[in-house]
């Protein structure tokens, strides 16, 4: 505990210090007030941050360091015995001592808090209200100094109703409650009560409120305000008054910065040279002040996995007809996932996503093809790709065939089906870029490229639009190389479709619905059941316009 306390608070002074000293009196308050609030969250965070690298099982250097560690030291058994019982009560009482000053510290401030939302509470039941569109006025029967306090400003009753509180004045309030000042402010009163032992927190807090004050000033003079009329306004009000932790004054004992801050210029040349150094202070806190720094050693199979990396699939698994197999070792369809999973259990998420993971498939039936994709996306590998947007719905990607037109296609469940059975398809669902032509082109010395199934040259591929290619298929055999590329995707389930289907977000990206080839609405489209459905089709042409989406067809009976 006391080590992340004295990481937490050098961590504080830091980046609080670099603030001082470089951003407070820029004109960029807005960035300032998210520099303020990371340096609390990054304080907080920096110090549980674990460093971690690896070194290998068996290097022999760490084993002729542990050699040459020295033996442990006899010390003499002759240890006076009042030295021991005075040392046993320090080192049994010590902890329950300073955990009872602490806890004290943290009730007392908590107490504090508390107590300053009750008032304002009850400021706010006793006191007359006026609604208005953009924020709450509270109607004061003392003389006080405009304040908010979320979407509530506390003014003067009697001055409020003669209209004598200067326009600025209410404009100003009302800024502190459209930027929301009051969750900052709460942000640090909680941090306070948990580290309230801790004195940066009131240089922090007044920086805070300074810089409120700077972004609310902005705000008043952007609406055509008189700088000078404005500055002479803050002068005749700067008298010091009392003012709750959490609520954000028009009235502040800083009056002359905020007078000079007015007539600052602004400099981007010079904020960019000084944020450009905010940088390398990061990283620095996050090495000194992290909660370790750890070697870790890389298992002996895992130092072979990664030898072999470039050569050969870490993973290897196959399907054929309704065998399926795991680096060879034949495994049930309901025991695939854990199999596969046990198989990939020592690489880190990180380290699995970047693996070599092959699979092939063979004569392998329709209704099985679900099965074992179902068994599939339960595999942690699957939900890793998903998480990164890299998972692709069909694990058994289709080849799309020309049936009579450029424009007309079907899907073909088998994957290897226009070429010898010793030749192999990968699909990507994906746009190729043009570093993928250029490998494709000079990877073979006989290599075709079709593109929505004509025929096209390597020149002529370089000069298409490449990002109308919504998938592409890498055929390789001994013969050579066949890319085909299609700019429509057409794909056809024979299931109902998911359930959320009339969720306005799984809808957000559909361009056109249809019911059995008739254009409905999304609001006709309620007035059917998930049930009602027996397939459904995605169509996506990337022929047309970069904005164009998607289209979904909906059967009540199976599309023949």
């Amino acid at each position: 505990m006391m080590d992340y306390i004295l990481k937490f608070t050098g961590c504080l002074l830091v980046l609080y210090t670099f603030y001082r000293l470089f951003f407070e009196n820029e004109k960029n308050h807005h960035f300032k007030r998210f520099y303020l609030l990371f340096t609390l969250a990054a304080a907080v965070a920096i110090p549980l941050i674990t460093l971690t690298y690896e070194v290998e099982a068996n290097n022999p250097t760490i084993f002729s360091e542990a050699k040459a560690m020295p033996q442990a030291i006899d010390y003499p058994e002759t240890i006076n015995s009042e030295i021991v019982r005075e040392d046993s009560f320090l080192g049994n009482y010590y902890p329950i001592i300073l955990w009872i000053i602490y806890g004290t510290g943290f009730v007392v401030f908590a107490l504090r808090f508390i107590n300053n939302l009750n008032d304002l509470n009850k400021l706010i039941l006793r006191s007359e209200i006026i609604k208005e569109q953009s924020n709450t006025k509270v109607l004061l029967s003392f003389p006080q100094i405009p304040f908010s306090y979320f979407r509530y400003i506390f003014v003067e009753k009697e001055a409020f109703k003669a209209k004598t509180i200067p326009n600025e004045i209410l404009k100003h309030e009302e800024a502190h409650v459209h930027q929301k000042h009051t969750l900052d402010l709460l942000i640090l009163e909680v941090l306070q009560i948990v580290f309230w032992f801790n004195p940066l927190f009131i240089f922090i807090k007044k920086s805070m409120r300074l810089n409120h004050e700077f972004l609310a000033d902005e705000a008043v003079l952007n609406q055509n305000f008189n700088p000078l009329t404005y500055s002479n306004l803050l002068l005749e009000i700067s008298i010091n008054s009392h003012q709750n932790g959490i609520t954000s004054s028009f009235n502040h004992s800083l009056i002359k910065k905020r007078i000079l801050m007015i007539s600052n210029s602004f400099s981007k040349k010079r904020v960019g040279l000084k944020m450009g150094l905010l940088l390398p202070i990061l990283c620095c806190c996050i090495y000194f002040f992290n909660n370790d720094i750890v070697a870790k050693s890389i298992p002996l199979e895992n130092q072979k996995a990664n030898a072999i990396l470039d050569k050969n699939p870490v993973l290897f698994f196959t399907v054929t007809n309704t065998q399926i197999a795991i680096n060879n070792e034949e495994v049930l369809l309901k025991n695939f996932a854990k199999k596969f999973d046990q198989a990939t259990k020592s690489f880190s998420d990180y380290d699995l996503l970047k693996v070599y993971i092959k699979f092939e498939s063979k004569d392998v039936p329709k209704n099985f093809q679900r099965k074992f994709e179902n068994e599939f996306f339960k595999t942690r590998y699957y939900k890793l790709l998903k998480k990164v947007g890299r998972a692709s719905s069909m694990l058994f990607p289709p080849i799309i065939k020309e049936v009579s037109s450029a424009s007309s296609f079907q899907v073909s469940s088998n994957p290897i089906e226009d070429r010898a059975n010793e030749s192999k398809i990968y699909t990507h669902r994906e746009t190729p870029t043009e570093k993928i032509v250029d490998i494709w082109n000079s990877s073979s010395k006989d290599v075709q490229f079709f593109l929505d199934n004509k025929q096209i040259s390597y020149s002529a591929l370089k000069n298409s639009n490449l990002e109308s290619i919504l998938l592409y298929s890498e055929q390789t055999s001994e013969a050579g190389s066949i890319i085909k590329l299609y700019t429509e995707i057409n794909d056809y389930f024979e299931r109902q479709p998911p359930v959320d289907f009339q969720n306005p977000d799984a809808l957000k990206d559909i361009q056109d619905i249809f019911v059995n080839e008739e254009k409905v609405s999304k609001e006709e489209l309620k007035a059917y059941k998930a049930s009602d459905f027996k397939a459904y089709r995605i169509f996506q042409d990337g022929k047309k316009d970069a904005g164009a989406k998607f289209q979904l067809y909906f059967y009540t009976n199976k599309k023949e």
